[in-house]
This record gives C-alpha cells, structure tokens and sequence, in this order.
C-alpha cells in the first residue's frame, strides 16, 4: 500500500545486519514519558499521556527485552475520544528481533486485541486478533528477514547510525501491521536545535517516518521526530496529524538512563 514509487529515491541501509547486533542507547530499567497535545481547528491542549519502557522479559528460558508502552487521554476528554492503549514487545537483545508482540487498543468505541508470535527458523508470524464481541480470529503470516512490530520497530529507529547517512537518504524498514507486512522507510532530516516546553533547547536529530494507515494515523511523509543528538537518543519531540486534527508529543520525564 506504502507504494513502489520511493525506489527511485536514493535508499542506505543499516552498515549492521539484523543479525549481527549493534549498539543499544537504551537498557533495562529506562522510562520515557510524555505528554501529548491536541489540536482541533486553532485551540491546542494537553489531552494524555504516554510511556516507553525497558523490561527484562523472558522467551523460551531466554532474557530478552520487554518493552512496554501505555498510552491514555485524561478522563475529562475521555467523552470526545477516549484512548486506553498498552502495546508489549518481546525482542532478542542484540538483533531486536521481535519474538513477541501484544496490543491491547481501546480508541473512541473501538477495541481489539492482537497478538503475534514470530517463528524466525520459518518466517511465519502467528496472529491472533479479536475485535469487541467478535470471535477470535487466527492467522499465519509470512515475513521476511529484518521484520518488525510497530513497538520495536521504535528502539530500532534509536540504533540507527545517523552520522552515516546525509540529508535526504532514506533507511528502508520492514513492518508488520494488522496481518500484513508493509515495506516503509525513515527520512533523515539532519540536526536541529529544537525547543521543548519546560526543558529549552535541545540538540537533536531529526527524521521523517513514512506512516502506514490505521486506526489513528494517516499515511503518509507528515510525521517529524527528534531525537536526542547524544548517546541515549531520546525522542524529545514529535508532531503528526491523525485522523481527526493533529498532535504533538514532548517528553516530559525520564528514568534509568543507559547515558
């Protein structure tokens, strides 16, 4: 759906392969929160709160990372479109291979939970999704190497080597979403100072991630992230429309920092 028309820009890939491991800018023990505004004509306000965190987990007798993310709207907007979201991710702590992904997603009137688990030695995914009074429904999904799931493939875009690429490369990346697999891409913007509320001025790096349609995003080349320009490579900043209106995101605290 994403397209074939982005093969004619110049694409790089990462000098690591998925297999071989590269450097983390994370650990076990780090909490990132932040706030989330929302803007519906000319009027901006804080309507949520969301948290990225790092967790020991466990995957057949193996320690793995548990990333966790939960995400809600402030019970006084609750009435205009509530939002109770937890996704988890299982992934292999030198690859980031996921092995193990669950969302649980109440948006609006809607909820649903999926689940996937990856059999790497096949390259099959296995799904389990369910909407509200709807009967479980299962599937197997073939992928490719170097596959992700929305939450991990969030730690992997903090890996990414930016003082190798120049403005405009773009990183191809490999998505699996709603029982399809999605090729997309990341485009690196170069650094920027960015002021973030509360917090000042912060060095940051900044790229583009080509959205998938869903639930609440659009698709398309509209969201812009910054990150950290240090060693822990933070997201400080992101604004993106959604369906209805847009939002902007900005860290608000952290924890157990690796840097």
């Amino acid at each position: 759906m994403v397209g074939g028309f982005f093969l004619f820009l110049p694409l790089r890939t990462l000098a690591q392969s998925p297999e071989s491991g590269f450097s983390k800018p994370f650990q076990f023990g780090e909490l990132v929160s932040y706030n989330i505004s929302y803007n519906w004509g000319l009027i901006w306000v804080d309507a949520g709160e969301v948290s990225f965190g790092v967790q020991k987990g466990q995957h057949l007798g193996k320690e793995v990372y548990h990333f966790v993310s939960e995400g809600s709207t402030y019970k006084k907007y609750d009435w205009f479109y509530k939002v109770r979201d937890r996704y988890e991710a299982h992934t292999d702590t030198s690859s980031l291979r996921p092995y193990r992904f669950i969302r649980d997603v109440e948006e609006g009137k809607s909820y649903y939970h999926n689940q996937y688990l990856f059999n790497h030695q096949n390259n099959k995914a296995f799904s389990f999704f369910k909407r509200l009074n709807e009967d479980l429904k299962k599937d197997t999904i073939e992928f490719p190497e170097g596959v992700y799931d929305v939450l991990s493939m969030i730690y992997f875009a903090r890996c990414i080597p930016w003082e190798e690429y120049k403005i405009g490369d773009l990183v191809p990346i490999k998505l699996i979403l709603d029982g399809e697999v999605y090729k997309s891409h990341i485009r690196y913007l170069g650094k920027e100072e960015k002021k973030v509320e509360e917090l000042g001025k912060i060095s940051c790096i900044k790229f583009q991630p080509r959205l998938i349609a869903g639930t609440i995003f659009p698709g398309g080349d509209d969201m812009t992230v910054w990150v950290s320009d240090d060693k822990n490579r933070i997201p400080v900043y992101i604004k993106t429309p959604i369906i209805v209106g847009n939002i902007k995101v900005r860290l608000k605290s952290t924890q157990g920092l690796k840097h």
